[in-house]
């Protein structure tokens, strides 16, 4: 798969500021839910979805988090799945089913039929480098399968080494990748996925979110 055009790349450490201003690049990502749900489950593990009765757990678990966001997600259909550890969660994602909001960009990409969007992966800071995305993936994707979906997407800033390293050790491949070059809300916005490239420009006019 190409690489993003050179010409976006801005070089060097002077110009590090500038271009988290003016630059976005996102890897997207995919998986199937079948491949993904043949992987095995470690014995004990507590994993499941939140229930709205566990607001203050998933609070108490994720630094500014905010509770009427999490109401609002799970009214609008979102489901988050938890790792639980001692009472307490350690590790989690939420789900929505209707499009990508990608909040980097101001903008939503529709979902095919029968994709799921995995997103705001999270896992407690003293409980990293254990190995929990990966052991709550097939649980997530075994969860999908009884609802009938058959693909979950992703993405993770290009920059986030740790965040790529724990998508790809738990299952997922790399769809494409988005670049936006901007300044405020107007810019151009390259978008890759397998051998297809688009162009476009466009402005970030799309309000804030369940995000």
């Amino acid at each position: 798969m190409p690489d993003p055009p050179r010409a976006f790349a801005l070089p060097g450490r002077a110009l590090r500021g500038v271009r988290r201003l003016v630059y976005t690049r996102l890897v997207l990502t995919t998986v199937r839910v079948d491949e993904l749900a043949a992987r095995p489950v470690r014995p004990g593990d507590d994993v499941r979805l939140l229930t709205p009765q566990e607001l203050d757990d998933f609070v108490a678990f994720r630094p500014g988090s905010r509770r009427d966001l999490i109401e609002r997600r799970l009214a609008a259909g979102h489901e988050c799945m938890c790792v639980w550890e001692a009472g307490e969660i350690v590790s989690a994602v939420w789900l929505r089913f209707d499009v990508m909001w990608l909040p980097e960009l101001h903008d939503v990409i529709p979902l095919p039929p029968g994709t799921a969007y995995g997103y705001d992966s999270y896992t407690a800071r003293a409980d990293r480098n254990r190995g929990l995305v990966k052991a709550r993936a097939p649980h997530t994707a075994r969860h999908l399968g009884r609802r009938g979906y058959a693909e979950i997407r992703g993405y993770v800033r290009a920059e986030n080494a740790a965040g790529l390293a724990a998508t790809w050790a738990s299952g997922s491949h790399k769809l494409g990748w988005i670049v936006w070059v901007h300044v405020g809300p107007l810019g151009v916005e390259v978008v890759q996925e397998a051998a297809r490239r688009r162009t476009r420009l466009r402005t970030g006019g799309h309000a804030p979110e369940l995000s």
